[in-house]
């Protein structure tokens, strides 16, 4: 909880407890202020770690920060969550991921490159906010998938280095064909002919 303290009266030069100001009300204070922490730690501390991303400066792990933009898009959207500002049901989340898609294809049919990266991370925020939905974490739904994606593109890899072929000479036909074998065998490796 110090630490947030300490953050926050570097970061923007705010005190968020009184200080000390004399011996005879040092323990109502001293109480005062672990009070203000706690209060501090529970509802400033994910707006401490925005605030202290926007002037720069970096938020250890040891702080409960979020590590990554994922996981940080949680944070936010819990926060406004809380506050009321949140869809009804997973159904219209599922409803603004699409729309997002649709704009994305747009900016890409108008040969709008920039817009079509915008709109790719709202595209990401809106999952990230149906994954909250689904009582899911984010990062670590990606972090899973990312595994599963390695694991069988070795073994595609695998495959072609078995057979001597290059990948790069293969069609992408070819290639998801051997992807699309290895994804239904879940269970393991078998041999599969290229």
């Amino acid at each position: 909880m110090l630490y947030y303290v300490t953050l926050l009266e570097d970061v923007s030069g705010v005190r968020p407890c009184p200080p000390r100001t004399s011996p005879k009300a040092g323990r109502p204070l001293r109480l005062l202020k672990c009070f203000c922490l706690l209060l501090h730690s529970f509802f400033m501390a994910p707006a401490v770690c925005l605030f202290a991303a926007e002037k720069g400066v970096r938020v250890g792990r040891r702080s409960g920060a979020p590590r990554d933009a994922l996981s940080e898009a949680q944070t936010i959207q819990i926060e406004a969550s809380r506050l009321g500002f949140d869809w009804e049901e997973a159904g219209a989340v599922l409803a603004k991921v699409r729309e997002e898609v649709r704009e994305i294809e747009v900016a890409l049919a108008a040969g709008d490159a920039e817009h079509a990266r915008k709109e790719v991370g709202d595209l990401l925020f809106s999952a990230v906010n149906l994954a909250r939905f689904l009582d899911a974490d984010a990062a670590a739904e990606l972090r899973k998938t990312s595994r599963r994606f390695s694991e069988r593109f070795a073994k595609v890899k695998e495959t072609f280095i078995g057979a001597g072929r290059d990948m790069r000479e293969c069609s992408l036909e070819e290639l998801d064909r051997v992807w699309e074998r290895i994804k239904k065998d879940l269970d393991g490796f078998s041999e599969i002919q290229v």
